[in-house]
């Protein structure tokens, strides 16, 4: 899609820092987190949000790279846990939010307490990925 936001991310028409990437996928730090570490994970192809219609074998390698990508998150952050989020409502394209959290509480709750998103410049973004490469 020639709009699509992800679908520029992806061909490297807009900046963005990188956790993760193969030739299918692509994971990058969300630009306006609203925790640290926040994750993108996309498809480099152009789907639809509504992840459930992806043909079975691109749904289960896209589970398993965000699954990867949390592994990353959780040892490079030092989390407890890395919540996923699927919901697709903002931009239309395929993509998984992830967010490392500290705490051992309900993600509604986390989430609620949580700072307001800031879109953040890409050399913060990039002491982030610092940190979680430091740690792998």
């Amino acid at each position: 899609m020639k709009d699509c936001v992800f679908c520029k991310i992806a061909k490297g028409e807009f900046d963005s820092v990188k956790v993760l990437e193969n030739d299918e996928f692509l994971a990058i730090l969300d630009i306006a987190p609203i925790v640290r570490g926040m994750t993108v994970v996309l498809t480099k192809k152009h789907y639809d949000s509504r992840i459930f219609d992806l043909p079975d074998d691109v749904y289960q390698r896209f589970f398993l790279f965000a699954q990867k990508t949390a592994k990353i998150l959780k040892k490079g952050l030092a989390v407890k846990r890395v919540f996923l989020v699927v919901e697709g409502l903002d931009v239309n394209h395929a993509h998984i939010k992830l967010y490392p959290l500290k705490e051992e509480k309900p993600l509604g709750l986390i989430l609620s307490q949580a700072h307001p998103a800031e879109t953040k410049e890409i050399g913060e973004l990039k002491k982030v990925l610092k940190q979680i490469n430091q740690s792998i």
